[in-house]
């Protein structure tokens, strides 16, 4: 079994609408979250408690691009597909680092609003957020390898 672990950024493979995004930004490009815990603790006066499952699997995706990456304009036809669509037009979101195990899956993801459209001076390279939401987010969290 090897001791050094690997991870390569250019192994992260983003796709949504069937297209594997790129133009990533430098530093964190992507982040996926779950917007609720899966269970809450209700502890009575008496100290006895009770755990509670919460069923919500709602989350985000956080994808974020520089402002040049060509993919800024899919995922803008998209997003105002599924607004004319009146939100018929979800389309299916993975992320799998390519080192490791880790991924999430959302079959149905839909861009939560357009993201703001910044530019700035030479030394003020904007970066575009795209914010994804789902109503059944799963994830994995594994190792590199």
């Amino acid at each position: 079994m090897a001791l050094t672990k690997h991870y390569s950024p250019s192994e992260v493979l983003v796709s949504f609408g069937g297209k594997i995004l790129s133009g990533f930004a430098a530093g964190t490009f992507v982040k996926v979250e779950r917007n609720e815990d899966a269970f809450k603790l209700e502890v009575g006066s008496d100290g006895r408690g009770c755990k509670i499952y919460n069923p919500n699997k709602s989350g985000t995706v956080e994808v974020t691009l520089t402002q040049e990456s060509d993919d800024n304009a899919y995922l803008s036809a998209l997003a105002h597909a599924d607004e004319m669509a009146r939100g018929l037009a979800s389309q299916y979101l993975y992320v799998q680092d390519g080192f490791g195990g880790s991924n999430a899956v959302a079959a149905e993801a839909w861009c939560r609003k357009m993201p703001s459209l910044e530019r700035g001076g030479v030394d003020a390279h904007a970066n575009v957020v795209w914010v994804f939401e789902t109503l059944d987010l799963t994830s994995e969290l594994a190792g590199n390898v």
